[in-house]
């Protein structure tokens, strides 16, 4: 008879403080729903017992001011801290890499709680300046090898504290995506179209955790991770040691079906863990009453902003989702307004069409894949802007349209 894995979740009606100013009081209780979920989904005294134990966190763009729950709730990892401690952990790591040009030491910093970590006893790791081994993975599809860092590799035990939140790219960040932040940056942006979710299952081939705890406390929805709205009160913590498993369930609670997730139905598919809801034991506090409809990330750029006129050809999800995150971030520090009326072409030109009539303002060609435009008449002569890329960098569009319109110095008249 097989077994089925055990998701346990732990949940409040309410959690008070908040994931940037907290007390003892929210320490404490956190600390106990971090041992119901876990204690009721593993041996974790077996699992951590004289081990060393690699703890990694998200912490892609920590902005506690602004986006409390972009980051993995720092109460939850110094929670699972002490509790690795308590259960006779002989060391304990703390290691991210947030990757997209922005260092791991930086990330720690704006996270605001290294010292705190350091005084618990946990070791800091800054994953992107560890050592890199080059690992095999010869059943992989996209990633047939890949470099991780050694401290991740030669740990006894590696927990995955990943945030709940939608994801622009990926539909959801939970388990499985968090896992991208293993890869060094010169493997970043590989795979990083259509084909992230495959990319994302073969890292998980080679690098599964043992255990896998969703915080939930605060959790976010929409155009997340960067321009989402937050869920203050979803007070959740999930835990279980197939991540495939954990992540189907927490992807139901978000009212998002797993088999919507292409991570999630790609490594059930590939029987690298249980995407069937029906097959999982799901033990702790009842699903129904905690369950929330998380709001969907828009890709798409089109009909959205009143100076942009957005033109989407044959494209993917890399240029849809990177061209949006920066319109999205232009647009939440208040600086897309400020921008005279324009027009993106974005993916494949549909051929012996015209693709890119009645523009408006100035035309920025996204994505090498929009390069081609340039062979129909009129387009050349409007000296378009270019953003290269399969896909661009994130920032890259940012970056430009600010440096273009907004950053110029005037110049001086007579």
């Amino acid at each position: 008879m097989v077994t089925k894995p055990v998701v346990c979740l732990a949940h409040r009606d309410k959690v008070p403080e908040t994931p940037v100013v907290y007390t003892d009081l929210s320490l404490n209780l956190i600390y106990e729903m971090l041992k119901e979920a876990v204690l009721g989904a593993c041996d974790f005294s077996s699992m951590v017992r004289g081990k060393t134990v690699f703890i990694k966190p998200n912490l892609v763009r920590p902005n506690p001011t602004q986006l409390p729950a972009v980051t993995t709730d720092p109460r939850v990892v110094m929670g699972m801290i002490r509790l690795a401690q308590e259960m006779g952990a002989a060391k304990v790591q703390v290691g991210e890499n947030p990757g997209f040009q922005y260092n791991s030491r930086a990330a720690f910093e704006d996270w605001g709680v290294r010292e705190t970590l350091e005084k618990m006893g946990a070791e800091i790791i800054y994953l992107d300046e560890d050592t890199p081994v080059e690992v095999s993975n010869p059943t992989g599809r996209v990633m047939m090898k890949m470099k991780l860092p050694q401290s991740v590799l030669q740990a006894d035990c590696f927990i995955n504290i990943p945030k709940m939140k939608t994801h622009m790219h990926a539909l959801v960040t939970l388990g499985i995506k968090n896992l991208h932040g293993l890869v060094f940056d010169e493997s970043r942006l590989m795979f990083h179209r259509n084909d992230i979710a495959q990319k994302i299952v073969d890292i998980y081939r080679v690098a599964k955790p043992h255990l896998t705890v969703i915080d939930g406390l605060w959790a976010m929805e929409g155009q997340a991770p960067l321009s989402g709205g937050v869920i203050p009160d979803m007070n959740l913590l999930a835990a279980g040691t197939d991540t495939v498993a954990v992540d189907s369930v927490c992807s139901e609670l978000m009212m998002i079906a797993p088999e919507e997730v292409d991570a999630i139905r790609i490594a059930g598919w590939e029987g690298l863990g249980v995407n069937n809801l029906e097959e999982i034991n799901i033990t702790g506090a009842d699903p129904k009453p905690i369950q929330k409809r998380f709001k969907r990330p828009v890709l798409s750029g089109s009909g959205v902003y009143p100076n942009l006129l957005c033109i989407e050809g044959g494209s993917c999800k890399g240029c849809l989702s990177a061209m949006r995150h920066a319109l999205d971030k232009l647009n939440r520090d208040g600086l897309l307004e400020k921008i005279p009326p324009f027009t993106i072409y974005v993916g494949v030109p549909m051929p012996n069409v015209k693709n890119l009539q009645n523009s408006v303002g100035d035309i920025w060609i996204y994505g090498n894949c929009a390069v081609n435009v340039m062979q129909q008449d009129g387009i050349r002569e409007k000296h378009p802007h270019f953003i290269y890329g399969c896909a661009p960098h994130i920032f890259d569009l940012y970056a430009l349209l600010k440096k273009t319109y907004l950053d110029a110095k005037p110049t001086r008249q007579g």
